[in-house]
């Protein structure tokens, strides 16, 4: 009788015992991955919220600080009663609270798309988003230009107390075009050598200049508060040839040009804005 090897059975017993421990295997650290996965997003996400309600609650702070140092410029030029100043201060955290949720729900949007592509440590995201700037669209978000703020103010404010209210904001904003303007010609001074002659005579041109452009210059800038200051120099583009060429000698207006090269790009900007229309 012959014998039958029982060699291969075995070997392939072996063989499918060893294929199910593979697999199974596989199934685990799979099963390991997705729960690691599962888990390390779950905390990305609580971190993303924790961070978000973080940077809600300082920008609400801000805000608010903002807010309450305008109630008190309105009570010093308008005398406000108590009643008066309640409303407004009610107003200013109704404003607040207003321009807060658009600002998150643009935030929060943002930083979770983002968030979710993000391949290492979410901390080392979170720590750039401070950062993030919305352009000129942010601007509506403050509380100033919340419709709460708008219309309150103008229901609480009688004749008189609006008309020395609007009085002191043109005050106001004739000092910050000047002082734009003090500021731009001392720096023209530096490089053209100016007269005190001419340092008078450039002042009120410039000053026109800001109290044309400076809104759009701000507009331009969006949200980056000192980028205006740094490019002043496209003022200059709104000074008309004729009255530059009045003031400067030939050799000032080729330094004039000169400097005004480094600014030429942001004023071509400006002026292309609704309004904006220059005279270069």
């Amino acid at each position: 009788m012959k014998r039958k090897c029982i060699w291969p059975g075995v070997l392939g017993a072996a063989a499918l015992f060893f294929a199910a421990g593979v697999k199974a295997q596989v199934r685990v650290e799979i099963g390991q991955q997705k729960d690691e996965g599962a888990a390390a997003t779950a905390n990305a996400d609580e971190r993303v919220s924790e961070y978000l309600q973080n940077l809600a609650e300082t920008e609400r702070t801000e805000w608010m600080d903002k807010m309450k140092s305008l109630v008190g410029d309105i009570d010093r030029v308008c005398a406000l009663s108590d009643p008066q100043r309640e409303r407004l201060t009610l107003a200013a955290k109704g404003a607040v609270d207003s321009g807060l949720n658009r600002w998150r729900a643009n935030m929060e949007t943002w930083v979770r798309d983002k968030a979710r592509n993000v391949q290492g440590d979410i901390e080392q995201f979170l720590a750039g988003v401070g950062s993030v700037r919305f352009g000129d669209t942010a601007r509506t978000w403050e509380p100033e230009q919340q419709e709460v703020w708008a219309t309150t103010l103008s229901a609480v404010l009688n004749e008189s107390q609006r008309k020395a209210y609007d009085d002191d904001m043109r005050q106001r904003l004739a000092f910050k075009h000047e002082s734009m303007a003090r500021a731009l010609v001392a720096d023209l001074d530096r490089t053209l050598r100016l007269s005190e002659k001419q340092r008078g005579e450039l002042l009120p041109l410039l000053t026109v200049a800001a109290a044309a452009h400076w809104d759009r210059l701000e507009s331009w800038a969006g949200d980056e508060e000192n980028l205006p200051y740094h490019q002043l120099g496209a003022l200059l583009g709104a000074v008309p040839a004729a009255d530059r060429d009045r003031v400067l000698n030939e050799a000032q207006r080729k330094g004039w040009d000169r400097f005004f090269e480094r600014f030429d790009g942001a004023w071509q900007s400006i002026r292309n804005l609704p309004g904006g229309a220059g005279v270069r």
